[in-house]
């Protein structure tokens, strides 16, 4: 496959207001960083495994971009994260990301999650699909830039509301300019997060469920671009004593957009 210059790290709105930074190539790999606080609950919940996946998004993508095909850019076509006990403590996450396979069609990656002292708090992996994209190339602002507004949490940063729909529990939201990536479309890193708040709001309808998301499969089938409004639709398959199995669809005007598997077990203390 020829070689691929690396492109230049672009901040959008995303990785602002997720606080992304730092964001570093190497050869097949990407490093990058996420700071962690207040901003990253959702019904005054901390959540971890949904907004760290919009870092793992970036940096598996920006890793698998070094792989590419000339003419080409990579989407996500399907993002996991498995969640270690220390990754609820961690205030600041470091994401390392290494290139595993990569040919005509696309490429996978995996990367591993530290928190502050180094510590390993996580891993996952990404399987991204070529797409053709001008030169091959994006542009935008390559350093972060402060988060636009002050949210309180991830509920009022992006815009969501809630609904019961008989046994299952549906989050709403719209997208726009501020929840895009480069290409234009919805950063998949946006609804990896939405699919764990709405598994949250699930888990915990009837009270404090003790339950925290250890992991998700997240694939995604089609683009979600600006004034879709998108319904992710959380059904728990499984309720024990200590753990839990819920699937969310993400659909817009009823076609999915994206399918995910989301685990819970008993919260770490």
């Amino acid at each position: 496959m020829p070689a691929i210059e690396p492109p230049t790290i672009v901040y959008s709105g995303p990785e602002s207001l997720f606080r992304v930074r730092d964001i570093s190539l190497a050869a097949s790999s990407a490093t990058g960083f996420m700071e962690l606080g207040e901003w990253a609950a959702f019904k005054t919940r901390p959540l971890v495994a949904g907004p760290v996946g919009l870092l793992v998004d970036d940096v598996t993508g920006y890793a698998l971009v070094t792989a590419r095909m000339p003419g080409t850019w990579t989407v996500s076509a399907e993002l996991t994260i498995d969640v270690f006990a220390g990754l609820h403590r961690a205030s600041t996450v470091r994401a390392e990301a290494q290139v595993v396979d990569a040919d005509e069609i696309g490429g996978f990656a995996t990367v591993q999650l530290f928190d502050e002292n180094e510590a390993l708090v996580g891993q996952g992996s990404q399987r991204s699909r070529w797409v053709k994209f001008g030169d091959g190339n994006i542009s935008g602002p390559s350093e972060p830039t402060a988060p636009t507004g002050v949210f309180a949490d991830l509920e009022a940063m992006l815009d969501t509301t809630l609904t019961r729909d008989g046994d299952a529990m549906v989050l709403t939201l719209t997208s726009e300019a501020r929840l895009e990536n480069p290409q234009k479309i919805m950063h998949g890193g946006i609804t990896f997060c939405a699919v764990e708040m709405v598994t949250s709001a699930l888990l915990n309808v009837d009270g404090e469920s003790g339950l925290s998301t250890t992991s998700v499969r997240l694939a995604y089938s089609r683009p979600i671009v600006e004034d879709d409004t998108v319904k992710y639709r959380a059904v728990q398959h499984h309720r024990g004593r200590s753990s839990s199995i819920v699937t969310v669809t993400a659909t817009v005007k009823d076609r999915v957009a994206a399918v995910a598997h989301v685990i819970s077990a008993t919260s770490p203390s």
